[in-house]
Parts: C-alpha cells; sequence; structure tokens
C-alpha cells in the first residue's frame, strides 16, 4: 500500500507523512525534494521561473520510480494531481494506494503560509495571500476529484492522523 498525501502548501503533507509513516513502519517520501535533485536545482522556484517544463517532466518521471515500490507514505508536489500521468504509474503498478487530500479551509492555509515566513512586509503579505488564494482556486477542484478520502488538516497533527488511521481500520 502507498498513501499519496495531496494538498496545498502548509496542509500538512510532510509533517503528517512522517508520523504517519512512523505509525505504519512505512517509508516516507518527500517527493518536492527527489524532483530538485532530478532537475538539478536548487528550489523550487527556481524550477518554476526557468524551466517549468523541466519541473514537469521530472515529476513524472519521480513518479513513475516511486510507483515500482510498496509500503510509501508520499508528500506530493502541489500539482502532483493536475498531471494524471502521475497517478496512472500507481494505477497500473502492482501495488495499492490511496490519495488522501489535507484539507483546510483557505484561511488556516494562508496563515501556515505567513507563519513559515520569518519577516514579511504587509504589501508582501497581501501579495502572498492573493496568489495563495488563485493557487486554492485553481487546484482545489482538481485535489478533491481525484482523492479517495478527504481528511480535515485544519486541526492539529494528532487529530489528522486519527482520522487517517480510522481510514486503516474500516478496511
Amino acid at each position: 500500500m502507498n498513501i499519496l498525501l495531496n494538498g496545498l502548501m502548509c496542509s500538512g503533507k510532510s509533517t503528517i507523512g512522517r508520523l504517519i509513516a512512523d505509525k505504519l513502519n512505512y517509508k516516507f517520501i518527500e517527493q518536492n525534494e527527489l524532483v530538485l535533485i532530478n532537475t538539478g536545482y536548487s528550489t523550487i522556484d527556481e524550477v518554476y521561473s526557468d524551466r517549468y517544463t523541466l519541473w514537469l517532466e521530472s515529476e513524472i518521471e519521480v513518479s513513475r520510480e516511486l510507483s515500482k515500490y510498496d509500503n510509501q507514505v508520499i508528500a506530493c508536489c502541489g500539482d502532483f494531481v493536475e498531471n494524471l500521468i502521475n497517478i496512472k504509474y500507481f494505477q497500473e503498478s502492482s501495488s495499492d494506494y490511496l490519495i488522501i487530500l489535507l484539507d483546510a479551509p483557505i484561511e488556516i492555509l494562508t496563515e501556515r503560509v505567513l507563519k513559515n515566513r520569518i519577516s514579511i512586509s504587509a504589501i508582501d503579505q497581501e501579495k502572498i495571500k492573493r496568489n495563495f488564494s488563485k493557487l486554492f482556486r485553481e487546484r482545489d477542484s482538481i485535489y478533491r476529484s481525484s482523492a479517495n478520502h478527504i481528511i480535515d488538516a485544519s486541526g492539529s497533527p494528532q487529530e489528522t492522523i486519527k482520522r487517517i488511521i480510522s481510514i486503516f481500520d474500516k478496511k
């Protein structure tokens, strides 16, 4: 079984993913890190501004490779589900998988994003809020339609983990 955690930045993919992987004795994978290594860039911003298509191509390569293995919790790239090829690799692999959307209201996600930025001017905060809201509107329906389960991630990591574990208790 592979667990693919999806959602916007600051939805908890990395934090929750590590904790779930530990609890299930699975391997935790940060897909963004593997794609960055594959592209040779240092940051996501650099790749996006220089060669976005390279990011997408590398994301597909990483998805193809990860789909060969089992017992992984993968914190997916934010645009993972926008390219169906990424999902197809997991569908065609022999392992079972779940796509879990870590869902939280835009206000909570925006607050988390701003908290992660050390010092931001009021003008930059407004720009971040606008850009993040736009991204939320663009991706929300795609995230929801591709998810096997939608989990409320607006509370503590422990609450979110309980919700995810309950999925396995029902199986």
